[in-house]
């Protein structure tokens, strides 16, 4: 099953769907036949991100920057995007110099203190 948002699913536990894989679609072979079950027009089957099982969309939703056939499958690529950000390796300190692995990606500096020295320096100069 994947994430439900858009349309009520027919006499299941689960509200709205916008997507699914093929197979909780009931092994339909084609988006028209899902048309038919669900009465909503769909795209072509498109892979999952994570383990490549055909997914169908509903035509009216935007596609989503991962396309995902269940919610095992989301977490797992939006951790394995996480994880990519977050080691990108060793920075150098936009204040000290110092080399330091940073926490996030858009970290500039290595510590609070290198942080509030920068910010004090910049406003220092801006009243000069």
């Amino acid at each position: 099953m994947s994430m439900p948002y858009a349309f009520p699913w027919p006499d299941g536990p689960y509200p709205l769907i916008g997507y699914i894989c093929t197979g909780c679609a009931g092994g339909l072979p084609s988006p028209a036949a899902a048309a038919r079950v669900f009465g909503t027009d769909w795209l072509d089957p498109l892979p999952c991100s994570r383990c490549g099982r055909p997914v169908i969309h509903d035509i009216r939703r935007k596609l989503p920057k991962y396309i995902v056939c269940s919610e095992e499958c989301q977490r797992a690529v939006y951790k394995a995007r996480n994880l990519a950000i977050r080691n990108t390796g060793k920075k150098p300190c936009r204040f000290c110099g110092r080399a330091f692995q940073p926490s996030k990606g858009t970290a500039l500096y290595c510590s609070g203190i290198c942080k509030d020295r920068a910010y004090r320096q910049r406003r220092d100069t801006a009243q000069s």
